[in-house]
């Protein structure tokens, strides 16, 4: 994704991430965050808010389940969260 790539373009990219994320989280331990990218995939696909908010939103909230949770990903699915909230960052060219 190009850094400077408009809201739009981010939330395709990320209602695919998490639509690979949900499909790859299979354990019982991962279910909180299941749930929680879920919510953030439902609220993305509607467009409610801005969606470099809502990205932002759900990196922090992501982290707090995970380690709430003592979530420990495989490393699939750690590249996907990588890329995921690699999404947030807007470089600005001042």
């Amino acid at each position: 994704m190009k850094w400077y790539a408009g809201g739009t373009e981010r939330g395709k990219q990320a209602v695919e991430l998490l639509t690979e994320l949900i499909n790859h989280l299979n354990n019982d331990n991962e279910l909180p965050l299941k749930q929680l990218l879920f919510q953030f995939h439902q609220e993305i696909a509607a467009q409610s808010q801005s969606i470099p908010y809502i990205l932002s939103r759900m990196n922090v909230a992501v982290a707090k389940v995970m380690r709430e949770n003592k979530i420990v990903v495989d490393a699939d699915n750690e590249a996907r969260l990588k890329s995921l909230m690699a999404l947030v960052e807007i470089k600005w060219g001042y």
